[in-house]
């Protein structure tokens, strides 16, 4: 299943920025809908999972993405 999604972006955020914000929408949106399957959520830039997977990150935007995304498969149950 492909899921096709967009938000439209302020013009100060980066690329980087988006395409954190799209692993939490994938991992929301694999939650909601596919919560007794196993899933896989494709990602073609490494660093932005790796930066949202280290606690120590500089990056505002990926430390409050990952609690994010924590928060959500803790409150899923999964």
């Amino acid at each position: 299943m492909i899921h096709i999604w967009s938000k439209k972006l302020k013009n100060i955020n980066t690329v980087f920025q988006a395409e954190i914000l799209a692993l939490k929408e994938a991992v929301e949106h694999a939650l909601e809908k596919y919560e007794d399957q196993h899933t896989a959520i494709y990602v073609d830039n490494r660093a932005s999972i790796q930066v949202t997977a280290d606690p120590k990150s500089t990056s505002q935007t990926a430390r409050i993405t990952s609690l994010d995304i924590s928060y959500i498969i803790l409150s899923s149950g999964a």
